[in-house]
């Protein structure tokens, strides 16, 4: 084989990341098969597509009615995951779908057995989890260079506008469509979801995470929406005490901060230099950007940056079947099941409580609770912290 044929299904919003890196990056042994968007035009690359006599269709079925492809790279909303995945494996393709693998955890085995049935891969697209930076921290950590976990703490604070909100009518913000479809667009699924899935990932075994145990969540509400859009979720991981703060409605930023404390070793990482982040890392950091151990002797060990190449994805899954790789590869099913699991569970087990109106404020087309980006940060310092104050 020479070339592997990819459809993109799903090209606009995010989709369009997936465009860029086969128009503006081409490689000699990818060939655009086709696009599929029912809003094709909401793409800039669109006339291009179309010029290069490339098929534009406004379905899957549409397109494997006289077409067929390799790989089939899926950017659609979250409750149409699994029906696109289906597809794709039945029309003999190999899929790399976005994040998360599904909605409904009842879909987990559905998929499985169709992958299996077509004798093919299904990659999920945690960036982070293709990534040099995270793959030799995970080696590292199996091999027990680190010692036993004692803690995990990640903080994503990340404003979003009242357009946000409103983007993909009948799924934003939504934990059911209007057919009664799971959706589950959170805040710890959708936006932030590569950081809580992080946690999962690098303790798991090889191709694995780690199933999360004594799961507990708050789970807070400022905009007008359905689901939460602010969240504390504390569990464990082999008995080691782990929490992941993530909110929107803040009117500060906080990018991915954590920090992942061994008996042997600290791991730090945050791109993000400023008094904000400076307060949640050691004194005299420097390795902004950069994934770091600090042993307790003193030593270094840099792992880079996860965010390095967000497209590796695409190649790493373009390399598997040149080479006629049909594994899970490093973020396949199973792994990434875990993270479906959690966010089901914490949806049917755990009240979405209103933030009091007294401390919402609307600024610029945002809307945060007053307060909010402070009391994350305590809950990051000290885990036995809790939202409490805003319900």
């Amino acid at each position: 084989m020479e070339q592997v044929s990819v459809l993109l299904v799903g090209i606009g919003g995010y989709g369009e990341t997936m465009v860029h890196e086969i128009m503006e990056n081409p490689s000699p042994y990818i060939k655009l098969a086709g696009v599929v968007d029912p809003y094709p035009e909401r793409c800039t690359y669109i006339e291009e597509i179309k010029k290069m006599g490339v098929p534009v269709c406004a379905s899957m079925d549409e397109f494997y009615k006289d077409n067929s492809a390799h790989l089939a790279v899926i950017s659609t909303p979250i409750f149409l995951h699994t029906k696109h995945i289906l597809s794709a494996l039945e029309n003999g393709s190999n899929v790399l779908c976005e994040k998360p693998l599904c909605s409904d955890e009842k879909d987990i085995d559905i998929i499985l057995k169709a992958k299996e049935k077509a004798e093919k891969f299904v990659y999920i697209g945690y960036q982070w989890s293709f990534s040099d930076a995270i793959t030799n921290l995970k080696s590292d950590i199996i091999a027990g260079k680190m010692g036993k976990l004692l803690e995990m703490r990640t903080i994503v604070l990340r404003p979003r506008n009242l357009e946000y909100f409103a983007r993909g009518v009948g799924w934003a913000g939504k934990i059911k469509t209007n057919d009664g479809s799971l959706v589950y667009d959170s805040v710890a699924n959708n936006s932030a979801a590569h950081y809580i899935f992080n946690m999962l990932y690098v303790m798991g075994e090889d191709g694995f995470a780690a199933e999360p145990q004594g799961v507990s969540a708050e789970l807070l509400r400022a905009n007008n929406i359905e689901n939460f859009d602010a969240a504390k979720i504390d569990f464990t991981i082999n008995d080691a005490k782990c929490s992941f703060i993530a909110a929107h409605p803040v009117n500060k930023r906080i990018e991915p901060l954590f920090e992942y404390k061994f008996e042997n070793a600290s791991v730090y990482y945050s791109n993000q230099d400023n008094e904000e982040a400076r307060k949640l890392l050691p004194e005299g950091y420097s390795e902004f950007g950069n994934i770091v151990a600090v042993y307790s002797d003193g030593r270094k060990a840099l792992y880079g940056n996860p965010n390095e190449n967000a497209c590796k994805k695409l190649h790493v899954a373009v390399d598997a079947i040149l080479n006629g790789d049909m594994s899970d590869g490093p973020c396949g099913v199973e792994a990434t099941a875990v993270h479906t699991r959690m966010i089901n569970q914490i949806q049917k087990e755990f009240e979405i409580k209103g933030i009091k109106e007294s401390v919402r404020r609307i600024e610029d087309g945002l809307l945060y609770a007053d307060g909010l980006f402070e009391k994350s940060v305590e809950c990051y310092l000290d885990l036995s912290e809790t939202f409490s104050d805003f319900v």
